[in-house]
């Protein structure tokens, strides 16, 4: 450590970015949050309490999230009905917190997002609640058609 405070600063400063390059974000950094709603009126009701109060938390500046309309019926690789919310990594821990004390029946599922859908999915989640299957299938696909892509895109730059 360095011997005076601007040191140990840029020392520490340096420690951080470096811990950010091994959390290997890809290229956004970007998390997904799954609130699942099973088919009672207080899993429904509670999905919607934690979603206003992210919300609200958003509105004074404390963190910084997208919320998407709910999924009514199972969406993309989600085979239960769910919300999603959109978060970058610098306020992952804050909002996994809160919702650790407040999702009561929710089950919750968190994901890094980026082009390793099936991995992301399966690999590198992260569940609060009771584990829920999802369409690997559809996230294989998914993967197929992004590799697809990409390499449709490199040929023109040849």
């Amino acid at each position: 450590m360095g011997n005076n405070l601007s040191e140990q600063t840029s020392e520490n400063l340096a420690t951080i970015q470096e811990f950010e390059q091994l959390m290997n974000f890809e290229s956004t950094g970007q998390f997904h949050i799954h609130i699942y709603t099973e088919e009672s009126n207080e899993d429904k009701q509670n999905a919607l309490y934690l979603i206003e109060k992210l919300k609200e938390a958003a509105s004074t500046g404390i963190i910084r999230v997208s919320v998407s309309k709910g999924f009514v019926y199972p969406e993309g690789p989600h085979m239960f009905p769910n919300w999603e919310i959109g978060i970058s990594h610098r306020y992952l821990a804050f909002v996994i917190t809160f919702l650790m004390y407040h999702r009561k029946n929710n089950t919750v599922m968190i994901h890094p997002t980026g082009v390793e859908e099936y991995i992301n999915h399966t690999q590198r989640e992260l569940w609060l609640g009771e584990k829920k299957p999802i369409s690997e299938e559809f996230l294989l696909e998914l993967d197929i058609k992004a590799a697809e892509a990409a390499e449709r895109v490199s040929e023109w730059f040849k």
